[in-house]
């Protein structure tokens, strides 16, 4: 809210640095929210070139160092499945907030928590990113692979081990994934 004011009163751009994008209606000072919601530009997901073909895509998460998380990314889809890719990364990104919260929520003594590299999505995750009722439960076996020297992310989605040299059709058989039907 201070940003925003500062923005207001000085008719300047509220850049989100965390994100890496333009914050819109930066000046409006009613756009603040009461309550949290991921979908409310906290956390950007990028899409770039993956390869050096243009065959495949990378979508990256941007945002999610801000709450102490590893910012996410995936890879070696093509281009028809990108919505699929965003919403995957869209979804586990708010699963993985709630998890952080319900942790900090409830501290225990002992060693730091760690991410399980093997896990059974949710895609009802999907929609609760964007406030929507699931229409479908569907559950996507995934893994958590650790990106280092990534110059931006930290862990990297992939498919089950007996997938992953098979990742394009395994995108492919995922593009059906349920997932809501958005133009953002």
């Amino acid at each position: 809210m201070i940003a925003r004011v500062l923005a207001a009163n000085t008719r300047g751009v509220l850049a989100d640095m965390a994100a890496h994008h333009i914050v819109p209606d930066a000046h409006r000072l009613d756009q603040e929210g009461e309550v949290f919601h991921a979908a409310d530009h906290w956390v950007t997901v990028f899409l770039t070139q993956d390869d050096s073909t243009g065959e495949t895509l990378k979508a990256e998460t941007w945002g999610l160092s801000r709450f102490g998380l590893p910012e996410l990314c995936t890879r070696g889809f093509p281009p028809e499945v990108s919505m699929t890719a965003v919403n995957l990364l869209r979804g586990l990104l708010l699963q993985l907030l709630d998890e952080h919260w319900t942790h900090l929520a409830t501290p225990s003594p002992g060693p730091a928590r760690i991410l399980a590299t093997s896990r059974a999505f949710d895609t009802t995750w999907i929609y609760r990113y964007h406030r929507l009722t699931p229409a479908r439960t569907r559950t996507l076996a995934i893994q958590l692979r650790p990106l280092p020297g990534s110059p931006t992310a930290d862990l990297e989605i992939l498919p089950p081990e007996p997938m992953q040299p098979r990742i394009a059709r395994w995108w492919r058989n995922h593009s059906t994934l349920t997932i809501p039907p958005l133009d953002h």
